[in-house]
């Protein structure tokens, strides 16, 4: 849900044309989803119940919000994203996971990572 949820705000702030006035049954519709977030990791969640500690994903979608999706969040929040999941994403992943992750730590000026 939370991928929907960027790419409802993506559409609305990026294609809908400025001279057009955006639906507000659209823009009611991005401000209604759900985006699970666990506030004592401060880490965006898969989706609620998701097990930060023993759950294996094929690729985390949470990574892909910073890049590409540009989703704002803190650096904190962006860091703790990027270090929650790289240990629970499958190596066999798509390719793109592990890029995402570089640029994710590139981002935050972390080299060694």
């Amino acid at each position: 849900m939370q991928l929907l949820h960027i790419l409802f705000n993506w559409l609305i702030e990026s294609v809908v044309s400025p001279k057009k006035a955006v639906p507000q049954t659209w823009l009611d519709i991005a401000s209604d989803l759900y985006f699970p977030f666990d506030n004592q990791t401060q880490t965006h969640l898969e989706y609620d119940g998701f097990d930060l500690k023993n759950t294996i994903t094929k690729q985390a979608d949470v990574v892909l919000l910073g890049f590409p999706l540009m989703w704002p969040m803190s650096k904190e929040i962006r860091r703790n994203d990027l270090l929650s999941y790289e240990p629970l994403t499958r190596d066999s992943g798509p390719a793109m996971t592990w890029s995402m992750h570089t640029i994710g730590f590139l981002e935050l000026n972390d080299f060694e990572k």
